[in-house]
């Protein structure tokens, strides 16, 4: 039986910085420990190996991250408690793909062969949103307009969701970009990479 884990990397560093004295831990610069934690017993037949992917810290002190074939949002303590909510009943091909913290305090992720953005409270309440017909969002991230922006590479958008759950999707004017991630910079503005080999802002 396959399982899957989720990782802990704690690292220990002395940066250098000009004019400031360093040293490091038996002569290294940095010195590293890594944890496993494993995922509690299945308890269900159909999702036998969760794959854990997208990672992001809640409001909550914990750690929330999508389970791309268990159907499941999960989250996981300092301490490493796991907990799993799923996304919709006996629908273990909902795929979450990308997670980020949103403004009202909820983790909201993307599900994309589903065409919907989900939102999950730290009670572990979810709701789902339609992101339109034919999008497949990917990445997703809070802009600094207190809403959560998303990319739909196979349509060629950039996508809005209101916390109220309102879409609004913005084309690419390059053709076949395929916006893919999506981030805030300190401009406020949002950054997106796109596999043509371009930056879209």
């Amino acid at each position: 039986m396959k399982r899957r884990s989720v990782f802990r990397l704690a690292a220990a560093m002395v940066l250098a910085f000009p004019g400031c004295a360093h040293a490091g831990a038996a002569g290294n610069p940095a010195s590293y420990a890594v944890k496993t934690f494993s995922f509690p017993p299945l308890r269900r037949e159909d999702d036998e190996d969760r794959w854990p992917g997208d990672i992001a810290r809640g409001p909550d002190g914990a750690l929330w991250f999508t389970e791309l074939n268990g159907g499941s949002i999960g989250r996981i303590t300092a301490a490493g408690d796991i907990k799993e909510y799923r996304i919709k009943p006996r629908a273990v091909d909902a795929r979450p793909g990308s997670i980020a913290l949103g403004p009202d305090g909820a983790l909201w992720f993307t599900i994309p062969n589903f065409h919907e953005i989900g939102r999950i409270s730290t009670a572990g309440r979810i709701t789902e949103f339609p992101a339109g017909e034919d999008v497949h969002p990917s990445d997703i991230a809070a802009g600094p307009d207190r809403a959560m922006w998303f990319t739909a590479p196979t349509s060629q958008k950039i996508g809005r969701i209101t916390t109220a759950g309102r879409v609004t999707l913005y084309p690419v004017r390059t053709p076949k970009s395929f916006p893919q991630d999506i981030t805030l910079g300190d401009d406020g503005a949002l950054w997106v990479t796109e596999r043509i080999g371009k930056i879209g802002r």
